[in-house]
């Protein structure tokens, strides 16, 4: 394979890489990336978790010589020791919407450079889901003015909306129904790699990313060739050049090889 054939890669986790019910990377998938690994391909991860938040998968990327990673939907990436940059919510939004919860009793979850902590203890349920989902149950902490990425709001959206409306520079989204999330405005998957492509002196033309839900949506769209895992949302299947299997069905190595990247 020439030079001019090396591809970068981005890869989500969650229902991507990682299969939640099994715990593990599929054999197809691991499989596939030390394929692509031996290829001479870059490979990145570019996820929602934060670094904290990769406590049940750590062992597992481990295996893999992974060039960097993009967290909290690349609001920050880090590329061996070196955080290349980190986008904070700005210091007046971030005080208004901790003060906000703090008094209306809303639980959240804070997220700053180098912690993720709670501000207030949370129910049973709460830390059985993070234990499920991370494999890491953060600290109760209170809210000291550290500079943060990401505000993990157990509260709807409609919740939020009436203070959020009018602070142009934060971008709310929904985790769930019951959940929003808070990070700086223009935060988001897609621009985090193109600027990681950038200086890797690549193009987006080289770029291949995979990923299965609402917030890969932007990097399917960017990349050169985007790829929705089977059983994506159909929003996320348009915004992609090809949908493969399901992740439980070898999806990664079958459009590894259909696309002859292995």
């Amino acid at each position: 394979m020439g030079h001019m054939e090396k591809k970068i890669f981005f890869f989500d986790i969650d229902g991507t890489l990682y299969d939640q019910k099994l715990g593990t990377f599929p054999p197809s998938t691991q499989d596939a990336l030390r394929q692509l690994f031996a290829q001479g391909h870059r490979m990145f991860i570019a996820t929602s978790r934060s670094y904290e938040e990769m406590e049940n998968v750590r062992s597992l990327i481990n295996q893999f010589p992974f060039c960097g990673f993009l967290y909290v939907d690349g609001a920050s990436v880090q590329c061996g020791k070196t955080w290349r940059f980190t986008k904070f919510i700005p210091p007046k939004a971030a005080l208004d919407i901790m003060k906000f919860c703090q008094r209306e009793n809303i639980l959240v979850r804070w997220q700053a450079a180098d912690k993720l902590c709670f501000n207030k203890r949370p129910a049973e349920r709460i830390t059985r889901e993070m234990e499920r989902m991370f494999g890491y149950i953060p600290p109760v902490q209170g809210w000291e003015g550290e500079p943060l990425l990401r505000i993990a709001i157990y509260a709807p959206v409609d919740a939020m909306a009436p203070l959020c409306r009018n602070m142009p520079e934060i971008f709310c989204s929904a985790l769930s129904l019951r959940m929003s999330a808070i990070t700086r405005s223009g935060v988001e998957k897609g621009s985090a790699m193109r600027a990681q492509v950038e200086r890797e002196g690549m193009t987006l033309s080289d770029t291949i990313a995979f990923g299965d839900s609402f917030v890969d949506q932007e990097m399917l769209r960017l990349a050169g060739v985007g790829i929705a895992m089977g059983g994506s949302p159909e929003c996320v299947k348009a915004c992609a050049n090809y949908v493969t299997a399901p992740i439980t069905q070898g999806g990664i190595l079958q459009a590894c090889r259909d696309f002859g990247w292995i």
